[in-house]
């Protein structure tokens, strides 16, 4: 009995990458990112307690927005690369990631010197839900560069090694692989065979590296199976 293939269900995010409340969420990210910036930059400093805790809750609620439409961005990405829809949406939150980075690289240098000049506020009780938070900013500030310097960090990413990953992301997506799956070779997109490299059963997590490597090799991507190994393990290190 040949089971169906094992799908995201990311209706509970959005209904759709083309869905029109994507654009709406895009939107009110795009305002309330404004808002937080008119509200907060160049006044962090003289906050009290009270107002850190207003601030720090504003950025959450922020951050919350922001992660919704990332993760729905990501996954529908990851789950076909090579749908057209699917990568605008990617790139289109990638740039929206990086430019609310961008607006908001002011928030941590300007906390940093909150806490620096009043590290009282880190043993106030009003802020106690953040104590640990705050101790780790309070460590950081000396090393904190420039607001100028943040966003051109962001920026270098961006267009270096960030847009590098997503290349290799999407040309890997257009191979097949032909791996034997318990006797029957099969052929498997890329995201279909990295889900058989967790399988439980042995020879199936080798054959289907064996035909990853296989047809990596044909490609010209590597010469020797140690190089494949390594660049993998730099993979699952990185994140990718």
């Amino acid at each position: 009995m040949k089971t169906q293939p094992v799908t995201w269900d990311l209706t509970e995010l959005f209904p759709s990458v083309t869905d029109p409340k994507v654009n709406q969420a895009i939107a009110a990210i795009t305002a309330e990112v404004d808002t937080f910036e008119k509200a907060y930059r160049g006044k962090i400093i003289n906050l009290t307690a009270e107002g850190l805790l207003k601030c720090l809750q504003d950025l959450e609620a922020l951050d919350t927005k922001i992660s919704d439409i990332t993760l729905f961005a990501s996954l529908a990405f990851s789950a076909n690369m090579t749908l057209p829809e699917t990568q605008a949406l990617h790139d289109r939150v990638d740039k929206l990631e990086a430019a609310v980075g961008k607006q908001l690289a002011f928030y941590p240098l300007e906390l940093g010197k909150l806490v620096k000049s009043k590290p009282q506020l880190i043993e106030d009780q009003v802020l106690v839900n953040y104590k640990h938070m705050l101790q780790r900013v309070h460590r950081r500030v000396e090393h904190q560069l420039s607001e100028v310097e943040e966003q051109l960090i962001i920026e270098k990413d961006q267009f270096g090694v960030n847009a590098w990953e997503e290349l290799q992301c999407k040309w890997l997506n257009t191979r097949l692989f032909e791996i034997t799956v318990q006797g029957e070779k099969k052929t498997l997109s890329n995201c279909e065979a990295n889900g058989l490299l967790s399988n439980p059963d042995r020879a199936t997590r080798e054959m289907t590296s064996e035909g990853k490597f296989k047809c990596r090799r044909d490609n010209q991507e590597y010469d020797t199976r140690e190089d494949y190994e390594a660049h993998c393990m730099e993979e699952h290190t990185s994140g990718w």
